[in-house]
C-alpha cells in the first residue's frame, strides 16, 4: 500500500485527476443549478378578448419577470402555435372572448421548462380567480380557469424527455473511448492526411451504424416519436460525428498515451450532458456554463435531434446546429493536424539522434 502511495506522489497527472476532478465537478454541477429554478421563460400572449381583464392578465405575465419574459403579443392563435413550434416562445397564452377561460399552449419537449411554465401560469390565473371570487361573493359569476394543452409530449413521458439525450451521450462516449484506446504504444507518424483519414473513416462508419441502431431501436421497440425527415437526420448525424471525431482526435494526439487520452476525454464527456441544456436549460445556467455548453458538440446534436424527431421541425429551424457542429469539427481537425505534425517531427528528431556506442569494458 505504501509503495502504491509513493508511486502516486511521483505521478502528478494522476494526482491532479484523483484530487482535482472531484473539486472541478463539485464546482460545475453546483454552479449549473445555482439558480435553483427556471426563470425568464419566453411567453407569447394572444389577446382575442380585448377587454380590461385580458389586458390585466397580459400585464401580469409581463410583470412576472422572475418566471416569464413576454416576447410578443398577437391576436392570432395560429401565430401563438407557430411561435411555440419554432422555439421563440415556450408558453403561449390565449385569452379568448368570454370571462371564464385562459388557454395555455406549452412546449412539452422539455419537461422541466414546461412544468415551470405551467406552474407559473396557473398561479397567475388562480390569482385572478381568487380576486373574482372575492368581488362577486353575493352574485353568481363564472370563475376564471386555465386549460393547458401540452405539445410534443402531452403525457409528460420521461422516455420522450430523456431517451434521445442519453443515447447521444452514449454515442459520444463510445467514440471518445474508441479513439483514446486506439492510440498505439509505438510512435506513429507519416502522412498526416492519411493518418487522420484512416482514423476517421472506420470510427465514423461505426458511429453512423450505432446512431441508426439506437435511434431506430428507440422508435421501433420503445415507441419513441420520430417526426422529421430521414435525410435531415443523416445530415445531423454526419456533422455530429465530424465534430466528435475532430475533437476526439485532437485530444488523443495531444495525449502521451491511451491511458491519458481516456482520462482527458472523460473530463470532457462527463459534464457534456448536463451542460448541453437538454434537461436543465442553458438559459438558467451561469454565463460561464453557457460558454462551455456552446463549445460542446453534444449541445447542438441533442437540440437538433429534439427539434427534428420530437417536434418534427425542418432543418430551416435548426440549421444553426449544423453550422456549429461543422465549425467544432473543423477546429478539432485543424488541432489534430497540428498535433500529429508536431508529434511526427519529435519522433523523427529522436530517431535521427546518434546512438551511444557500447562501452568496451562493460559491453553496455
Amino acid at each position: 500500500m505504501f509503495d502504491e502511495l509513493k508511486l502516486l506522489t511521483h505521478n502528478p497527472r494522476i494526482l491532479v485527476i484523483l484530487l482535482g476532478a472531484p473539486l472541478l465537478y463539485l464546482f460545475i454541477f453546483g454552479s449549473v443549478y445555482s439558480a435553483n429554478r427556471v426563470s425568464h421563460i419566453p411567453v407569447i400572449v394572444c389577446d382575442e378578448a380585448q377587454n380590461d381583464l385580458s389586458w390585466q392578465i397580459t400585464q401580469a405575465f409581463a410583470s412576472a419577470t422572475d418566471t416569464f419574459s413576454l416576447v410578443e403579443t398577437t391576436t392570432s392563435e395560429s401565430e401563438v402555435e407557430r411561435a411555440v413550434r419554432e422555439g421563440r416562445a415556450r408558453l403561449g397564452v390565449i385569452l379568448p372572448p368570454g370571462p371564464d377561460k385562459v388557454l395555455l399552449l406549452l412546449d412539452g419537449s422539455n419537461m422541466i421548462v414546461a412544468n415551470a411554465a405551467l406552474r407559473g401560469a396557473t398561479d397567475i390565473v388562480q390569482g385572478f380567480a381568487l380576486a373574482q371570487q372575492a368581488a362577486f361573493l353575493t352574485a353568481p359569476f363564472p370563475v376564471l380557469t386555465a386549460e393547458a394543452r401540452i405539445l410534443y409530449n402531452p403525457g409528460f413521458n420521461y422516455s420522450i424527455f430523456l431517451l434521445y439525450g442519453l443515447y447521444g451521450v452514449v454515442l459520444q462516449q463510445v467514440l471518445f473511448l474508441a479513439l483514446a484506446m486506439s492510440v498505439p504504444t509505438t510512435p506513429y507518424y507519416g502522412h498526416t492526411g492519411k493518418f487522420l483519414w484512416a482514423k476517421s473513416v472506420p470510427y465514423g462508419l461505426l458511429g453512423l451504424w450505432n446512431t441508426v441502431l439506437l435511434v431506430g431501436g428507440a422508435v421501433k421497440i420503445y415507441g419513441m416519436p420520430f417526426l422529421g425527415n430521414a435525410g435531415e437526420f443523416l445530415l445531423l448525424v454526419f456533422l455530429f460525428l465530424w465534430a466528435v471525431l475532430g475533437l476526439g482526435l485532437a485530444i488523443t494526439l495531444f495525449s502521451p498515451n491511451s491511458v491519458y487520452a481516456t482520462q482527458y476525454t472523460m473530463l470532457v464527456a462527463l459534464p457534456s450532458f448536463l451542460l448541453s441544456g437538454y434537461t436543465w436549460p442553458l438559459e438558467a445556467m451561469p454565463a460561464w456554463a453557457k460558454v462551455v455548453g456552446h463549445a460542446l458538440p453534444l449541445t447542438y446534436f441533442l437540440h437538433g435531434l429534439r427539434e427534428l424527431a420530437v417536434k418534427g421541425n425542418s432543418v430551416a429551424l435548426w440549421w444553426g446546429d449544423l453550422v456549429a457542429l461543422g465549425i467544432i469539427g473543423a477546429v478539432g481537425y485543424i488541432a489534430a493536424l497540428v498535433g500529429h505534425w508536431a508529434f511526427s517531427r519529435r519522433v523523427r528528431g529522436a530517431e535521427n539522434l546518434p546512438r551511444t556506442a557500447p562501452s568496451p569494458a562493460t559491453g553496455e
